[in-house]
């Protein structure tokens, strides 16, 4: 079930993203309102898109580092993930489990990589959206 955006009824302010209403808070219908919270939601999930980059960025330079992958199979690995990695920094995690479920294997894009990388996202949606 998707989440939603909940206000305590009280008035103190308090705003909870939930897939159900928690006690005492109502579901938040305003269309100005939301379209502000969602905003909010998209920045914080791109700021963690750019995290999860820079993570895996590091990653690839330990490993050319240990001889594990040369310059150019990182290189050429970004450029196959480009679509995936576009989307998850600018906060569209959801679209990125699609696209990144069609990719096929390539290079150092191994079917361990993919699993890794896929599982993240899950991951990352399934507490998120």
């Amino acid at each position: 079930m998707a989440r939603k955006f909940y206000k305590e009824d009280n008035g103190d302010g308090a705003i909870e993203y939930a897939t159900t209403a928690p006690t005492g808070m109502s579901e938040i219908t305003d269309p100005v309102e939301l379209r502000v919270l969602l905003i909010e939601h998209y920045e914080q999930r791109s700021a963690d898109g750019v995290a999860y980059l820079h993570e895996f960025q590091a990653d690839l330079m330990l490993a050319i580092g240990a001889g594990t992958y040369t310059i150019q199979e990182v290189t050429d690995v970004e450029d196959y993930l480009m679509d995936v990695i576009s989307q998850i920094t600018a906060g569209s995690w959801l679209t990125a489990q699609n696209t990144i479920g069609g990719l096929g294997l390539s290079g150092i894009f191994t079917q361990t990589m993919k699993d890794k990388i896929t599982a993240d996202i899950n991951n990352y949606v399934l507490e998120n959206y």
